[in-house]
Parts: structure tokens; C-alpha cells; sequence
């Protein structure tokens, strides 16, 4: 078991913004192996698609990172609400992430739900 939801969710968004040797280390223990992830921008499957997603959003967005504000679970599903801050500290967005966890706690499949536009 990876831990509960309210640890678990941390540490995934802290991926986002880490460096790739890192984040390679770090998704085995946040994220089921055929991980499913959605948001309006992508579809995509398994690590590696998402390791090359978060380090598009790294050239994209650079200093930026992701803050869990709250999270609900139950039974195999959660939900998170967050923050995109600049480096600086400024918020430049919120949004929400569900997802449903594997059978040791890990993400399996996570839905990002976000303005298309800054908030």
C-alpha cells in the first residue's frame, strides 16, 4: 500500500515539477504501471506517455508547481483539489483531479478538470 490518498496526492503533484531522473524514480510508487490519464489538452497510457507530458509542462510552464488544497476518498477513489502556482507564489490556476486507485493505492486512472484559460 503506497499510503492514503492525502499523502498520495502530494507526492504525485510534486512530480510535476520535478526533474526527469527524479520523477522517473518517484512515479512507480504514486502510479499504477498502465496509469490512464485525462485533462482537456490529452489522453494518454502508462508512464512513460506521462513522464513526457509532465516534462512538456515543465518547458511550458518553468517554476510553476502544483499544490493539493484538499482530498476526499472512498472505497478505491478520491478526489483532489489543487492549485497551479507561479514561482513567485502567485496562483495561477485551480481545478480538481478524480481518479481511481489500483489495488495497492497507487493512481490508475486520473481525470484533471481546469479552466482552459488562468484563473
Amino acid at each position: 500500500m503506497t499510503g492514503s490518498p492525502e499523502t498520495l496526492w502530494p507526492r504525485y503533484a510534486q512530480l510535476w515539477s520535478a526533474d526527469a531522473s527524479a520523477r522517473a524514480e518517484h512515479m512507480p510508487a504514486c502510479l499504477a504501471d498502465g496509469v490512464h490519464y485525462t485533462d482537456p489538452n490529452v489522453a494518454l497510457d502508462g508512464h512513460e506517455a506521462l513522464h513526457g507530458y509532465m516534462a512538456g509542462f515543465q518547458q511550458a510552464m518553468p517554476g510553476c508547481a502544483f499544490h493539493i488544497d484538499q482530498v476526499k476518498a472512498h472505497h478505491d477513489r478520491s478526489l483532489a483539489w489543487w492549485r497551479l502556482r507561479a514561482a513567485d507564489g502567485q496562483t495561477l490556476q485551480h481545478g480538481v483531479s478524480s481518479a481511481r486507485h489500483d489495488a495497492d493505492g497507487r493512481l490508475a486512472e486520473i481525470a484533471g478538470f481546469f479552466p482552459l484559460e488562468a484563473a
